[in-house]
């Protein structure tokens, strides 16, 4: 934390009563350490995760194992996954942080029949070809966005 501004008057308004942040505050920080070039990715869910804070459930055995999503091998961010805004399809759109292009599978649990990239309006650009297993191979550019449309 390099500046933490209290002002008597909340900033650009018409008067709020009190200022900002006026009181004792106390702050948590999270250290991550890594070794070699920065991959923020990775960082990414790891900041992610801490705010999301900690849900727990109590089961009497094990849980197995699943997702109804994964993508592979990670290097981009799902950053939506949301209904189509015009049919029952589903969007996912994914973020490459990168500086490099990456290939990333998208795994759906039952396979998906059908995808398309799509533009940030959702209207397809392109088909994407399934593999075998109904997975979605899509390129995500460097520092962008890839959304796609699919049909489970």
């Amino acid at each position: 934390l390099t500046l933490l501004r209290a002002t008597s008057q909340t900033v650009m308004t018409n008067g709020e009563p009190d200022g900002e942040l006026l009181e004792t505050m106390e702050f948590d920080y999270g250290l991550m350490p890594f070794k070699g070039p920065f991959q923020p990715a990775p960082a990414l869910r790891w900041v992610a995760a801490r705010q999301a804070g900690v849900r727990t459930h109590c089961a009497e055995e094990p849980v197995a194992d699943s997702s109804l999503l994964r993508v592979e091998p990670g290097v981009a961010v799902v950053t939506a996954i949301k209904p189509a805004e015009d049919s029952a399809a589903g969007i996912i759109r994914l973020w490459n942080p990168g500086d490099e292009p990456c290939r990333e599978v998208i795994r759906l649990h039952g396979g998906a029949k059908e995808a398309q990239l799509c533009n940030l309006d959702e209207q397809p650009l392109e088909t994407l070809e399934l593999d075998g297993g109904g997975r979605i191979p899509v390129d995500v550019p460097a520092r962008g966005l890839a959304t796609v449309r699919f049909v489970w």
